[in-house]
């Protein structure tokens, strides 16, 4: 944890997965969950890092992406193709799977009305509503190749970067319209 009120001193190390850390987001004040390669879901406590981590539990491969719901559940993706939701005070309960998509979960954010938003290998970027069990997702659309990272606008709209370098626009209230391309890099936008 690094300290932005005092610059060039030392972080304090709150703990290590058993392997990289490819996504971390905060939970609540002083508490921040992260995901790693080697599959795990660890809850963090800032104030109090003592005895270490909580684990939430596991993907069956490693975990690329975090966030949030308003309510406090932790919502994953992983290279095991799911999305899963975590309640936060419960460690090592049964996630729910909204379901999975066709390749790695690369990207996922969640909207201010509490749907989630992922993207992944299969290029696709797809809408789920937590408060509607077993619906399935809804299709925005497409990237050209995988989906690497994806944000939200102040607006409520919806921004994507893909392995096609491409930076798209989609508006969740039209599903499957669009997208608006803002423009382009050179390389991939992870």
């Amino acid at each position: 944890v690094w300290d932005p009120r005092t610059p060039g001193a030392r972080p304090v190390e709150l703990g290590r997965h058993e392997g990289a850390v490819q996504a971390a987001a905060v939970l609540r004040a002083g508490w921040v969950v992260t995901g790693g390669t080697d599959g795990q879901v660890l809850v963090w406590d800032l104030v109090t890092p003592d005895p270490g981590p909580v684990e939430l539990g596991r993907h069956d491969s490693q975990v690329e992406a975090v966030a949030l719901l308003a309510d406090g559940r932790v919502v994953t993706g992983g290279d095991d193709r799911r999305v899963l939701m975590w309640g936060s005070a419960i460690p090592r309960a049964r996630p729910v799977e909204p379901g999975r998509h066709d390749a790695k979960v690369r990207a996922v954010a969640v909207l201010a009305d509490g749907r989630v938003v992922t993207g992944g290998d299969d290029r696709r970027v797809l809408m789920w509503d937590p408060a509607t069990s077993g619906a399935g997702p809804v299709a925005l659309g497409r990237h050209d190749t995988q989906v690497e990272a994806v944000a939200l606008l102040a607006d409520g709209r919806v921004i994507t970067g893909g392995g096609d370098g491409r930076v798209l626009v989609w508006d969740p209230a039209t599903p499957g319209v669009g997208p608006v391309e803002l423009g382009r890099h050179d390389t991939r936008v992870d």
